[in-house]
């Protein structure tokens, strides 16, 4: 029989003590970095005072302004004289048919001073009526008529008549350059009279530029065109043959040739270079809006108001439908005898 043993006793617990080195390096860490923080808040103080004071220095060292006497400024004031008002070319004064925006129209709108230029009147060149009578005839048919001196000899010429505005004298060369010309060709009989005509587009361009400057007369040109900036449109037109050709089928001598002239000067710049493609779209809207076309029930208004096409907004409305493709029919494919049914 085993003796009892008394119940063992727990041992006391082992009580750690930090050692008196990591207790000094934990100490002087905490030192340190309180240094630290007063350093940098003394260091930026400094600067936020430094800055301060440069200010106030350069505020200090500005010039006060001196205080002039009304009469030295009254001597200082420039003396402006009265300016003459410029005379206002008709081929700009609507300012309603300036440019729409490109997002309607997607076309790019031209700059702002092209829009508003007002081109300075020209003098009639004189005896501009007399130098055409002495002129020889041009030159319309065979291989001269191509050449570059012809050609550049017939555009002097047609500069010199927007010049001068002697349209009268400049179609009277014409008449005399194309009688020599038929001359010169062979005579044709019957249903092909003409062919040799067609093969002379010189001859051809110049009969129709003839026959336009005929259905324009001299008063309507020279009231429209007196420069030659003013003549773009017109000069353009006489020595492009298609629009002649459409020119001549659509405009009739019962249409007022001066508003026709006007909408189609004022629908040049608006188009950008684009005429070639909407000339014929130009030309029904001239024809058609050369008196005012007034709109039976405005929506809106009373019954009593009255309310008229807007032509220029009527054109840019059907270029801006026709280049984003909402047309049935494209407008550009469309001759201006039918156009006027549509516009």
């Amino acid at each position: 029989m085993k003796p009892n043993r008394p119940p063992a006793k727990n041992p006391a617990p082992v009580v750690k003590r930090p050692l008196p080195n990591a207790a000094l390096r934990i100490t002087t860490n905490k030192s340190r970095r309180r240094d630290q923080l007063a350093s940098q808040s003394k260091t930026l103080a400094v600067g936020v005072f430094v800055i301060g004071a440069v200010f106030v220095a350069l505020d200090l060292t500005k010039p006060l302004p001196q205080k002039s006497s009304p009469a030295a400024t009254a001597q200082q004031i420039p003396q402006v004289e009265k300016a003459t008002e410029p005379t206002v070319n008709t081929a700009t004064e609507d300012i309603s048919a300036a440019p729409v925006a490109q997002a309607e129209t997607g076309i790019a709108n031209p700059p702002v001073a092209d829009i508003l230029k007002v081109p300075a009147p020209v003098t009639p060149v004189a005896g501009g009526a007399e130098k055409f009578e002495k002129e020889k005839e041009l030159v319309l048919t065979g291989l001269d008529a191509g050449r570059e001196a012809a050609i550049r000899r017939d555009k002097d010429l047609f500069e010199r008549a927007v010049k001068g505005q002697a349209w009268d004298a400049y179609r009277g060369l014409l008449g005399k350059s194309i009688d020599a010309g038929f001359a010169r060709l062979g005579k044709g009989a019957g249903v092909n009279r003409f062919d040799e005509v067609w093969k002379e587009p010189s001859l051809y361009q110049a009969f129709l530029r003839w026959k336009v400057l005929g259905r324009l007369s001299e008063p309507v040109i020279a009231s429209q065109v007196t420069d030659t900036y003013t003549g773009q449109l017109l000069s353009w037109l006489c020595y492009n043959t298609s629009a002649m050709e459409e020119f001549m089928l659509t405009v009739k001598p019962e249409d007022d040739g001066g508003k026709v002239l006007k909408f189609l000067m004022d629908a040049w710049p608006n188009t950008q270079g684009k005429m070639d493609k909407y000339f014929s779209l130009a030309l029904a809207c001239a024809v058609v809006f050369d008196n005012e076309v007034a709109i039976p029930n405005p929506v809106g208004d009373s019954a009593s108001a009255k309310a008229v096409v807007e032509p220029i907004h009527r054109y840019l409305w059907f270029i801006g439908k026709n280049e984003k493709g909402l047309l049935a029919a494209p407008v550009h494919h469309s001759s201006a005898s039918d156009l006027v049914w549509v516009v």
